[in-house]
């Protein structure tokens, strides 16, 4: 990491991509996508764009960690030829970096001030294939329905009913969403979403689960959201989880929980990853059981340990933050 002070705003930028996208990213697309859109221009807090941190924005909203958004969009794997659907607008950083990989982005956020501030700022930085929309996440945007691909930044309890039936027969879906959990027994201060990618084929959602995250849960009261009348609708759709291929599903992504491929790589990162455990005053049984408490099984929560030191200890800081740690 370059020096903050003295540094140009260029240098600063190239920066942020070496250290917080290009090791999450495979797609050449989506890199160049990152590399062309200003994260700083769209935060208020100038100093920080650049820092691989969420970015707190107002009442349930926040500017992701961006070393995430890499990761979901490049599992999305978007093109040019597409219709993505971007559920959580934000700061519309997310949207704009959709753009510069889509034919058409539509996103939309349930808060209309975000929205109307992120339309000036997408509008002003000259990102026209970007439409924004207010109004229920869960419900989508069915007046521009099917999508080829829709991306969801905030916490959902299952992939809502609306969005499965707006997505194209073999569409696909990132989203963050619980996994075999009552919802009532979930906390916003507990890692209970785990990152899925889900086909749809014919009636049924084909998922793949990958890493345990932290998010703003996603406001409604249509099936996927949180509020009791939310949870108590039922979705029509099955359900098909398909962890044992992952690769199939989507080659370039093969750290699926639980069957992470070891490379030549992981035993360096386990050996680092060791250390930053014992700077943070934990042993590694002590890390794997506080996973274990969380309802991850212990060979899924040792994958963890296999990251790139850099998004390990970014996994221990958000924990930190939490205060799970």
């Amino acid at each position: 990491m370059i020096e903050r002070q003295g540094a140009s705003r260029g240098e600063l930028r190239e920066d942020f991509v070496r250290r917080c996208i290009t090791p999450y990213v495979t797609s050449e697309l989506v890199l160049n996508a990152f590399k062309a859109v200003d994260r700083g221009d769209f935060t208020p807090f100038k100093d920080f764009p650049y820092d691989d941190n969420a970015i707190l924005l107002g009442e349930g909203s926040s500017l992701s960690q961006p070393s995430l958004v890499a990761s979901m969009i490049n599992l999305l794997n978007p093109n040019r030829e597409e219709r993505i659907l971007d559920v959580g607008t934000g700061s519309g950083y997310t949207a704009a970096v959709l753009s510069w990989c889509a034919k058409e982005v539509h996103t939309i956020d349930y808060d209309q001030r975000v929205s109307e501030a992120a339309a000036q700022r997408l509008a002003k930085l000259g990102f026209d294939a970007v439409r924004i929309h207010t109004g229920d996440g869960a419900k989508g945007v069915v007046g521009y329905a099917p999508y080829d691909a829709i991306l969801v930044t905030a916490g959902i309890v299952e992939i809502p009913q609306a969005l499965f039936d707006q997505l194209k027969d073999g569409g696909r879906i990132i989203a963050p969403t619980i996994i075999n959990k009552n919802p009532t027994q979930c906390t916003s201060s507990q890692y209970d979403l785990h990152v899925v990618y889900g086909i749809k084929q014919e009636n049924a959602l084909r998922l793949c689960v990958f890493y345990p995250v932290a998010f703003h849960r996603l406001t409604s009261d249509e099936h996927g959201g949180w509020s009791p009348q939310a949870i108590d609708k039922k979705r029509s759709y099955e359900i098909i989880f398909d962890d044992k291929t992952p690769k199939k599903l989507h080659p370039a992504e093969p750290r699926a929980i639980g069957l992470y491929e070891k490379n030549e790589d992981d035993t360096k990162h386990i050996e680092a990853n060791l250390k930053l455990l014992e700077s943070f005053g934990m042993t590694q049984e002590e890390f794997l059981s506080l996973w274990e408490q969380q309802g991850m099984e212990k060979p899924q929560a040792r994958t963890l340990l296999s990251l790139h030191p850099e998004s390990f200890e970014n996994v221990l800081s958000n924990m930190k933050a939490v205060r799970f740690l």
